[in-house]
Order: C-alpha cells, then structure tokens, then sequence
C-alpha cells in the first residue's frame, strides 16, 4: 500500500433511498415501527423542496438537487443533463453527497 489518497463521491438519490428503507422494512424484525416517522419524514423532505423552489436560492438549489430532492435532478430526467450544468455553474458539486473523505 503506498501513501496516495483516493477521494470517493458519492450521489444521493433521497426519494429512491427512502422509497427502498420502506419498502424492506420488516414487521417480523419489528421494522415496521419505522414506517410512520420514515413516511413522515418522507412527506417533510417535500415540503423542504417545495420551499426551496420559492425561495429559489442558488446554494439551496444546489443542496436540494444534491439530495435529488428537485425533480430534475433524477439522473432519468430528460432536464439531467441541464440541472448538472446549474450545479456547476452555481458552485455545487456534482458528486452529492460528500464527505470527500480518503479511503
């Protein structure tokens, strides 16, 4: 092993995230006691994107399509390619989710 350092990025896609804790929850484990507050949380991260888009900030933007939170931050959006470009362009990184942390 030598001394360089690699930086991993990874990207958040929070609705897919959330989508798949919920739907494996497991009521035999007792998970199922986390579907209200992960549902409730689900529903909260809405009404921050829905906020964020009045507000229309550009460092807010680039946190909310970071989380994958705007519609268009979805890398199967036909608005991807557009939506990376104003995260670049607006000081945001492309790779969401940091830490930029050496592994």
């Amino acid at each position: 092993m030598g001394s360089k350092t690699e930086t991993v990025h990874f990207r958040v896609h929070t609705p897919n995230l959330l989508k798949e804790v919920l739907e494996n929850l497991n009521p035999k484990k007792n998970h199922g006691i986390l579907f209200i507050p992960m549902n409730a949380f689900r529903n909260l991260l809405a009404q921050v994107a829905e906020r964020a888009i009045e507000l229309d900030d550009p460092k807010l933007n680039c946190l909310m399509i970071q989380l994958t939170l705007y519609g268009e931050a979805d890398p199967s959006s036909p608005d991807f390619k557009e939506t990376m470009d104003y995260l670049k362009n607006n000081g945001g990184d492309i790779y969401a989710g940091e830490p930029k942390a050496p592994y």
